[in-house]
């Protein structure tokens, strides 16, 4: 798997909706209320998203890649105080394989600042999502989940570390 990192202001209209394709799909997919699919689906509300990422000049944009097969991005506002992601997301053909979700933690974290922690919001009805970011050691705190580098770290290479120990 490879990562290219951008910033707001070098994600092509093309790559936005992309990005944004995945998304709204993520939204049905997890969506209990129609009403919200609904509105994800409105033009408007597709450029105000878009909009968003291309003003925030905090972002930073994790694309990934297996070969030229679109895998997933994570959207990062690297902020004073924390690592907050606004949106992780993963195609269905690799969701669930063990690999890509700590494959595409691995490949983003030197691209940010590793002292601060790493935080977002879930949606509440998401209970996938909570499990994943739970899995890795993140607590909810203030509305949202965070985890520190070192528990990221911990999660990422637990494997590693049992079989050195078994040896």
């Amino acid at each position: 798997m490879r990562i290219v990192c951008k910033k707001n202001n070098e994600l092509t209209r093309e790559e936005l909706e992309v990005l944004y394709d995945v998304y709204s799909r993520s939204i049905k997919e997890v969506s209990i209320d129609e009403d919200d699919y609904s509105q994800v689906r409105t033009l408007n509300y597709k450029n105000t998203w878009i909009n968003d990422l291309k003003n925030n000049d905090r972002l930073l944009c994790a694309l990934y890649y297996d070969e030229s097969t679109f895998v997933g991005y994570i959207l990062i506002s690297l902020n004073e105080d924390l690592n907050y992601i606004i949106d992780f997301q993963i195609t269905k053909n690799y969701q669930g394989d063990g690999i890509t979700f700590k494959q595409m933690i691995k490949l983003v974290l030197p691209f940010t600042n590793t002292n601060k922690k790493y935080a977002g919001k879930i949606i509440t009805y998401n209970s996938h999502a909570r499990n994943s970011f739970k899995s890795i050691g993140a607590l909810p705190r203030n509305g949202m989940y965070e985890v520190t580098y070192s528990k990221l770290i911990g999660y990422l290479y637990k494997d590693l570390v049992s079989n050195e120990k078994n040896h």
